[in-house]
Parts: structure tokens; C-alpha cells; sequence
């Protein structure tokens, strides 16, 4: 009688092995498929958002092209007059400086800059307009 409860027993221990090591693979099995779609979504997303990157890409080069050749064109075409005119700063002050550059900009000069500099006093003052 022992042999065959203790036959049974073994037998059940076994299949209680069995069951739980299926048990935990199945589990495994399926974190793992559940892992394997979680990055499969995650590539698909990927890809999205770099079709979409690309897309932005393109469309800023697109721009900056346009804009470039609109630039090109502008510059191309467009011919200046010039205006130099001379400032001191002993014998200037700066509400007359203020005043003379205000008058130019209503004419439509646009200051550029200095262009010459004695290194104490005088300086000129160079303006721009379309023609």
C-alpha cells in the first residue's frame, strides 16, 4: 500500500511541478509578448514622429530657399543713393545730432554706420536710401 500511495504521491508532487513551471512560463510567455508589442507600438511611434521630422524638415528648407531667393531678388534689383555727413563731437551735441537724423530718416535715409573716424573728434556718418 505505501508503494502505491507513495507512487501517487510522487506522481502528484510531479504533476504539481509540472504545472506550476507551464504556470510560469505561460506568465513569462505572455509578459514577453506583451513586452514584444509594447516596443512594436514604440517603433511604429517612432517612425511617425520621424516621417513627421522630416516632413517639418523639408518644409523649413523649402522656406529658407524661398526665402533666400526672394532675398537674392530684392537684393539684386534694388540700387542706393548714399549720404555721408559729418559729426563732431566738440561742436555737436546730441540734440542736434538728434534732430539732423531725425530729419533724414523722415527724407528715408536709413543709417548704416560710420564709416571714418579722424580717432578724436569727427566722424562720418554714412545713410542710405532705394533711389
Amino acid at each position: 500500500m505505501f508503494k502505491k500511495n507513495g507512487f501517487k504521491i510522487v506522481i502528484t508532487i510531479g504533476l504539481i511541478i509540472i504545472i506550476l513551471l507551464l504556470g510560469v512560463n505561460v506568465y513569462t510567455n505572455i509578459n514577453v509578448v506583451n513586452g514584444i508589442n509594447s516596443l512594436l507600438n514604440d517603433n511604429v511611434n517612432i517612425e511617425a514622429r520621424l516621417v513627421e521630422i522630416k516632413d517639418t524638415n523639408d518644409l523649413i528648407k523649402e522656406s529658407n530657399s524661398k526665402i533666400q531667393t526672394d532675398t537674392n531678388t530684392l537684393v539684386s534689383n534694388q540700387n542706393w543713393e548714399y549720404r555721408i555727413t559729418y559729426t563732431n563731437r566738440e561742436t555737436d551735441s546730441i540734440l542736434s545730432l538728434n534732430k539732423e537724423f531725425d530729419e533724414f530718416g523722415a527724407d528715408g535715409w536709413e543709417y548704416v554706420g560710420y564709416v571714418m573716424n579722424d580717432g578724436i573728434n569727427a566722424r562720418y556718418a554714412l545713410f542710405k536710401r532705394p533711389k
